[in-house]
């Protein structure tokens, strides 16, 4: 992007963000994020000088150039919406890109330099056709990226609270599950550094059967031998008496 659009010194870089746990104001009460947005374009296309539409008109076809013909315009954050989009791209001419496409995207990590650039490309451009939505990019489970069209700065503070909700859920549930994991298998991560995956949860099972009766019920499923090697080996450990 070019100085005579964008202000550099406002826009935060990915590095200066990696620390915010949310949006907030700072310094001269610049809007910051701790992801980006992208300038989405819909009702732009490249227009073809060897392409023509055909439609019918009764028994006529009636034959137009590509270059008078609209593109499509679909809901926000409908699938065509992103699949025919386009974004402005990170170029030094300032070109718009294919949206998820191999070109890159330009990302704006201050909100109003990206609704200042929108209304220039308004007045620049001047396409009643062409429409302008900011869609905000954050990370939310196991760390994968996610986005949504956004229209107010309040709409990225909710945007961020459902991916923190959603984390919050996400962690707990793994937690739980885990918890059951090791009331399943106890000590398992104890054997598990001690003999490896396979033969710590042959001896976990073996010592929850010890905790739970002495070993009687599970003693009759093995022989004498595995029984007692078992045992031995969880004595070692200080696992059993």
């Amino acid at each position: 992007m070019s100085n005579r659009l964008l202000s550099p010194l406002l826009i935060m870089r990915d590095e200066q963000m990696a620390n915010d746990v949310g949006p907030e104001t700072i310094g001269d009460g610049v809007l910051t994020m701790p992801g980006y947005l992208v300038i989405h374009v819909a009702g732009f296309k490249r227009h073809s000088n060897y392409m023509a539409h055909l439609y019918s008109d009764g028994p006529a076809l009636i034959s137009v150039p590509d270059r008078l013909v609209k593109a499509k315009l679909h809901p926000v954050g409908s699938s065509e919406w992103f699949e025919e989009g386009w974004a402005v791209g990170d170029n030094p001419r300032e070109r718009f890109c294919k949206w998820g496409g191999a070109s890159p995207m330009y990302r704006f990590h201050d909100y109003d330099e990206a609704v200042t650039y929108i209304q220039r490309l308004r007045q620049r451009r001047k396409r009643p056709h062409e429409a302008y939505s900011l869609v905000y990019f954050s990370r939310g489970i196991g760390g994968a990226e996610s986005c949504k069209p956004v229209s107010f700065f309040d709409d990225i503070i909710a945007f961020e609270a459902e991916l923190a909700n959603e984390v919050a859920q996400a962690d707990s549930a793994k937690a739980l599950r885990h918890d059951a994991y090791l009331a399943e298998y106890p000590e398992i991560d104890r054997l598990k550094a001690a003999f490896g995956l396979s033969k710590a949860h042959r001896l976990s099972g073996l010592l929850k059967a010890i905790r739970l009766d002495g070993g009687a019920a599970i003693k009759k499923e093995m022989s004498n031998a595995s029984f007692y090697r078992g045992v031995k080996e969880l004595r070692t450990h200080g696992l059993v008496e």
